[in-house]
């Protein structure tokens, strides 16, 4: 099978064999799939939209930033229409910004539906586990807390680091778990 150069040895080189089998992920090249990289806004979205099987589409997602001959702009207008994401205000969706690691666990967690998938929501107080809980942006805390409650979500030591930028590995781990262990 296809192994990305990148990920021989990595911890979540099985989660992107499985997701990149499957059509989900793609490299950031041919023989390479950036684990480390930050993950873009309008990338996760994609790679939602492939889980979910690339439902139909009509209509544009109405972001202005979002040209409708994008790459990501159908996976951006179901995200949209699947009450996934609102964008950032102002009518703007940021296509090319970081994803946060917020955002990335409160775009996967409404997006379980659409994958056929589903979670208890958690107890927010299990967030207190972590030493940086109170960072976690209000609109982020039941969607971290059903994540973390069904090991979807680790953290480490350091916490949960909801503001920093999601890695694709990262990325790739949690969806993974969502796709193939829920």
């Amino acid at each position: 099978a296809f192994e990305f150069t990148d990920m021989r040895g990595h911890w979540a080189s099985e989660s992107v064999k499985r997701l990149f089998e499957a059509g989900i992920v793609s490299g950031v090249s041919e023989t390479e799939f950036g684990p480390g990289q930050s993950m873009k806004r309008g990338d996760f979205v994609l790679m939602l939209y492939r889980a979910a099987g690339e439902p139909a589409v009509s209509g544009a997602s109405g972001f202005t930033d979002v040209d409708s001959a994008a790459y990501y702009a159908d996976a951006v207008a179901w995200a949209v229409s699947a009450g996934i994401t609102e964008g950032k205000g102002e009518g703007l969706f940021a296509p090319g910004d970081t994803l946060t690691r917020q955002e990335g666990f409160t775009f996967l967690y409404r997006a379980l539906g659409a994958l056929g998938k589903s979670l208890p929501e958690g107890d927010i107080s299990i967030l207190n586990n972590f030493p940086d809980a109170a960072s976690v942006a209000e609109w982020a805390r039941s969607a971290a807390a059903s994540l973390v409650s069904a090991g979807v979500v680790e953290g480490s030591d350091a916490g949960l680091n909801p503001t920093a930028s999601l890695t694709r590995a990262e990325m790739a781990k949690m969806l993974d778990a969502v796709v193939n262990g829920l």
